[in-house]
């Protein structure tokens, strides 16, 4: 999973995760930053 950024000296707060990306919002400013989560390997289909 990526790292939580910080914002005015706090970690911030996450609003919505999906399978690409997690929106962080800080409760102090109401900044909203979307990070990209770091891609995991792709499924690969194994022959039976």
């Amino acid at each position: 999973m990526s790292k939580i950024p910080v914002c005015c000296g706090k970690e911030m707060k996450i609003n919505l995760e999906t399978s690409r990306f997690i929106e962080v919002q800080c409760e102090s400013c109401g900044d909203v930053i979307y990070v990209k989560k770091i891609d995991s390997q792709k499924p690969i289909m194994l022959d039976d």
